[in-house]
């Protein structure tokens, strides 16, 4: 759908048109749309945190309010990395620092 998307980075810092996270049986997903002008104001960003970096992430507990959803989650041998949808400014809650 994008071209000269060779460079996962060519992603950082730009803004796209979309319709938000889909649910697709167990799979979440987000398609993103043509890419829009720097100026066009953000309403949500897709955040990848790290454990290494942020800490553990408690599913299980309440971590976050309504401005956050979850796109993807992995864990695996006490590593984790989870993409969220998130408004501006929104905040998790860690278990602990790293």
């Amino acid at each position: 759908m994008h071209r000269g998307t060779d460079d996962p980075r060519s992603f950082e810092a730009a803004r796209y048109e979309c319709t938000g996270l889909e649910h697709r049986s167990e799979w979440n997903r987000l398609l993103l749309g043509r890419r829009l002008n720097p100026t066009v104001e953000v309403q949500k960003i897709v955040v990848c945190t790290r454990r290494s970096v942020i800490g553990w992430i408690q599913f299980d507990a309440s971590w976050h309010g309504n401005e956050i959803q979850v796109l993807a989650a992995s864990a695996f041998r006490g590593q984790q990395e989870t993409l969220l949808v998130a408004s501006p400014g929104a905040q998790v809650q860690m278990d602990c620092c790293p």
